[in-house]
């Protein structure tokens, strides 16, 4: 049995969809800390699922521009795709690609990456008064170096997110709106007899974004 308040009604929604209602409602919660005002900039760091979702969300939630880095050009071009304004390769020339873009940094960082020091990085590219939002999973007991004192002198805001928290209505009112379109970055797609195969594919297949099994 399961509580009559822990179920959604998702109409005509394909299953498919459904399946990435969850990981959206994370994002809606986090937006709901981050406060975007409208005409805002933003820069996603890290273009997997949940990046994109974020980079997606952003823009639906009034952010005039929404940037989108990561290390793999094909994630880019998804991102591009799905309505970012625009990327740039994670290399050696980021910095002043995305300086070229903002030269005054943009009001809202989001890691969406987990990695530390790419979390460290964000600093770099905030505004001031503006918005380092905490988003990818760092590993457990992970700690990162940020400048205190710009924090201090720039009126900055580290904000974090965790999971959901009361936001499906809010994901699935998205996706039917079409405002986020979430069946893009499903992959793969596997009958549940090849579970086996389709845990090696997410863990190994290069090319792979979210793999959907069908009952």
């Amino acid at each position: 049995m399961v509580p009559e308040g822990n179920t959604f009604h998702i109409g005509d929604m394909s299953y498919s969809a459904a399946a990435l209602i969850e990981p959206l409602a994370c994002v809606v919660w986090g937006l709901k800390q981050v406060e975007v005002q409208p005409g805002d900039s933003a820069l996603v760091i890290g273009a997997g699922p949940m990046g994109v979702l974020v980079a997606q969300s952003l823009r639906s939630a009034g952010a005039a521009r929404v940037v989108v880095s990561d290390v793999v050009p094909w994630r880019l071009e998804m991102a591009e795709r799905l309505g970012a304004s625009a990327t740039v390769v994670a290399d050696a020339g980021q910095a002043a690609k995305l300086k070229a873009i903002a030269p005054d940094g943009f009001e809202i960082v989001v890691d969406a990456t987990g990695i530390p020091a790419v979390l460290e990085s964000t600093f770099a590219y905030v505004k001031p008064r503006g918005k380092v939002w905490v988003f990818g999973v760092t590993p457990v007991g992970t700690y990162v170096k940020f400048p205190a004192y710009e924090v201090f002198r720039r009126d900055l805001k580290i904000i974090g997110s965790f999971a959901v928290n009361r936001t499906f209505p809010q994901a699935i009112t998205l996706i039917k709106s079409g405002a986020v379109q979430v069946e893009p970055l499903i992959s793969h797609q596997l009958p549940l007899d090849d579970f086996a195969r389709g845990l090696e594919l997410a863990e190994k297949d290069p090319k792979r974004v979210k793999v959907h099994f069908n009952l």
